[in-house]
């Protein structure tokens, strides 16, 4: 889950957790989401906290080799991350 340290994304992921699913929180600001992803103790199902920047390609191939190399499969991806996107005009 991408943007899950807060707003839809965090809800999304704490009712995935809830129903005892294991969530990946895939953040730029890893310590964000440690922080939000305390609100999940107690619940069905698991979360981890892996380091994604969107705007940065290299962290996109890092995050794609340390998930491969440690999942089997993906069930589900959800894109919730706010972007914002300026290219150059014309």
């Amino acid at each position: 889950m991408t943007g899950a340290n807060s707003g839809v994304g965090l809800e999304t992921t704490r009712q995935l957790v809830r129903q005892g699913g294991h969530v990946v929180l895939a953040c730029r600001r890893t310590d964000a989401a440690e922080e939000a992803a305390r609100s999940f103790s107690g619940l069905k199902g698991s979360h981890e906290v892996m380091r994604l920047d969107l705007a940065d390609l290299q962290s996109v191939r890092d995050f794609v080799a340390e998930f491969t190399a440690n999942h089997d499969r993906l069930d589900g991806l959800a894109c919730n991350a706010g972007l914002v996107s300026m290219g150059k005009g014309p």
